[in-house]
């Protein structure tokens, strides 16, 4: 927010208040006088220069907000990502101790399961001893 006050001998003082956000073109001038027949006007700029401030403030509030939680999101993507990407590293040799299998399943099913982040969390969550019947019937369904 920029203020300047301004005086020549023949005018009263005045404040002029400029909206700080950009592209916006609020201006409110604030006369500065001494004579109590003012004071209403006064009273009256100063509440319009406290709501454009408190409206400004809040503006740059939201938009900080946004950014932070835009941020957030990243970072929770980034992080999600990355422990996909560990347990894609792991698919291949996790499915080749997986007795029971043709190599021609285990490629099927390292193709296929790497395209899908849920299911692929889903065969890493369970025990080894049910691995096989998974594979198995992921391969018919896809």
């Amino acid at each position: 927010m920029s203020v300047a006050i301004s005086s020549t001998s023949n005018t009263p003082r005045n404040m002029v208040i400029t909206d700080p956000c950009p592209g916006s073109h609020h201006m409110v001038k604030v006369p500065l006088r001494k004579k109590k027949s003012d004071a209403r006007d006064m009273s009256s700029s100063f509440d319009e220069a406290a709501t454009l401030l408190a409206e400004n403030i809040k503006a740059v509030g939201d938009q900080i907000s946004r950014s932070i939680a835009s941020e957030v999101v990243v970072q929770q993507k980034s992080e999600e990502y990355q422990k996909m990407e560990e347990k894609a590293s792991n698919l291949y040799s996790t499915l080749w101790e997986i007795e029971g299998l043709t190599d021609d399943q285990r490629y099927r099913a390292l193709s296929k399961i790497s395209d899908h982040p849920t299911q692929m969390i889903v065969f890493f969550s369970l025990p080894s001893v049910a691995r096989l019947e998974w594979v198995r019937r992921f391969l018919s369904d896809h």
